[in-house]
């Protein structure tokens, strides 16, 4: 499936391809929506330049604060109407961010399997569509949320006793948060759509496309163990993120997606599983009426261990119904 000349190619060159697509993706990508957003709305580098000063600046103040990490984000996202007089710039700044990442990553990770197979539809999904997988995998996702919210609950609350350090992973964990807070602040159900479908949707194909079909199908074609290669890609995609207070909730919920595409052999699962987890978020956002996109833990342990057990019910049937061959 491999085209002749990675055929016997060794895992770094084909990281190193990985790499080198995404990067220049993140390059070229950024670059072109630049001139079409200057070109249709009249918003330049140096507006958006403007408005990540500016957030740099709330984000010092809100880390002064002493406040834990959502609510500083929080407290800086409720400052930005004090400090940004185009409000509309951070509008045009949000989608901005939201289209240059995904679309970074989506064209790099068609453009890495275009490259590295002869037939890459049959890399990303060779097996046919199988609906109780599908449906499986989102009630596995369903069930799992609470447990990802307590873990996520104590990777918020991890004690980092390097002060400097402390204060850099803070700083970065600010402002993604406030940046995170314009994504899920919803005032409609018309832009809840919109935003389902490109955080929702959009970012789970891009990013299974990329970590899953792409990395870590390159690192389960080596002679690592399976299990090692979907943790370390789940490191990896977790690390990429760049918050180290969400770090842990990422890996597991990475570590899930990864054993979805290993056991179906089908990226369509970890798709439908990454876009709910995803779309869940901006709903339970909308319907609070908060910009909070975390995980809520779960204060009651009986819902906790009901739904841990459905999600370990759901692992069982799908190991059950996966196919005898993995990738």
């Amino acid at each position: 499936m491999t085209r002749p000349y990675f055929e016997n190619s060794p895992l770094w060159i084909k990281l190193a391809l990985l790499i080198g697509i995404t990067l220049l993706g993140l390059i070229v990508i950024p670059a072109l929506l630049s001139g079409v957003f200057y070109l249709f709305f009249d918003f330049s580098p140096n507006d958006l330049n403007s408005v990540n000063q500016i957030i740099e600046e709330v984000t010092q103040m809100s880390r002064n604060t002493g406040l834990s990490p959502d609510e500083a984000a929080k407290y800086g996202y409720d400052l930005l109407p004090e400090y940004i007089t185009n409000y509309q710039n951070l509008e045009y700044a949000k989608w901005f961010l939201i289209l240059s990442n995904q679309l970074s990553f989506l064209i790099s990770g068609i453009v890495f399997l275009l490259i590295l197979y002869k037939k890459p539809l049959q890399i990303i999904s060779p097996a046919k569509a199988n609906g109780k997988m599908y449906l499986l995998a989102t009630a596995l996702f369903f069930f799992v949320l609470p447990a990802v919210g307590l873990i996520g609950e104590w990777n918020r609350n991890i004690y980092i006793p390097w002060e400097n350090l402390q204060n850099m992973l803070l700083d970065s964990e600010i402002k993604i948060g406030i940046y995170n807070s314009t994504f899920t602040d919803i005032h409609s159900v018309g832009e809840l759509l919109l935003m389902i479908f490109f955080i929702g949707i959009v970012t789970a194909v891009a990013e299974e496309l990329l970590f899953r079909a792409g990395l870590q199908n390159i690192l389960l074609q080596t002679k690592m163990n399976p299990h090692v290669a979907i943790w370390l890609g789940a490191a990896i995609f977790s690390l990429i993120h760049f918050q180290f207070y969400g770090f842990f909730v990422r890996l597991i919920l990475g570590v899930l997606l990864g054993y979805l595409y290993y056991w179906s052999k089908d990226i369509r699962t970890s798709i439908i599983a990454h876009a709910l987890n995803n779309s869940l978020m901006l709903i339970v956002a909308y319907s609070m009426g908060n910009a909070n996109e975390e995980i809520p833990a779960a204060d009651n342990y009986f819902i906790l261990i009901a739904f841990s057990a459905m999600a370990v019910a759901a692992i069982w049937q799908i190991n059950r119904i996966k196919p005898k061959e993995n990738i």
